[in-house]
């Protein structure tokens, strides 16, 4: 499956890489992140929830847009 959520609060390409390797880490089988767009596409099985993902991406220290 593929997730897309909206995000603040990114501003460069190390944000990117930032977002992208926890969630790769916590069992994302691929994920993309655009500071310019604030989204991050995620592509996961069902082991890995909508909400853990928004999690993630606050653990950060990312917005994530409702």
């Amino acid at each position: 499956m593929e997730t897309i959520i909206n995000t603040k609060g990114m501003h460069c390409a190390s944000c990117e890489k930032l977002v992208s390797e926890e969630l790769l880490d916590n069992g994302a089988k691929e994920a993309t992140a655009d500071f310019k767009t604030g989204k991050v596409i995620i592509k996961h099985d069902k082991s890995l929830s909508l909400n853990k993902i928004k999690e993630i991406i606050k653990e950060e220290g990312y917005e994530v847009k409702e």
